[in-house]
C-alpha cells in the first residue's frame, strides 16, 4: 500500500499516485479541487469502503478543461485530504 504525495505550487496541487505498480503524477487546480464520495457504486467495486462508499478526485487540470474523475481507494482519500489540510487548512471535500 504506496500512500499518495501532494505538493502545493503556484495554485496547482501535485498528487502523485501508483497505478499498476507505477507512480502516475497529475496536476489539478487548487480552486476547483474536490475529493468526492458516492454510495451509488457497482457491486464489483473495488474501492468501496466499509460503509459503502467509493471516493474520487473532481477537478479541474487546467482553466480550459473540463472536470474529470480519478478513481481513488479509501486510504488514498483519507491521506490526499490530511495532506491538503496539512499545506492549505482547508477541507477539500464535499463530505
Amino acid at each position: 500500500m504506496s500512500m499518495p504525495k501532494v505538493l502545493l505550487t503556484n495554485n496547482l496541487y501535485e498528487i502523485t499516485l501508483v497505478r499498476r505498480g507505477k507512480e502516475v503524477t497529475y496536476f489539478f487546480l487548487q480552486e476547483d479541487f474536490l475529493v468526492r464520495r458516492t454510495d451509488d457504486v457497482d457491486a464489483d467495486d473495488f474501492n468501496i469502503d466499509e460503509n459503502g462508499y467509493t471516493y474520487y478526485v473532481f477537478a479541474r487540470e487546467n482553466f480550459q478543461s473540463q472536470h474529470m474523475s480519478i478513481s481513488l481507494q479509501p486510504y488514498e482519500a483519507e491521506s490526499i485530504l490530511d495532506q491538503i489540510f496539512d499545506l492549505t487548512g482547508k477541507y477539500a471535500c464535499d463530505y
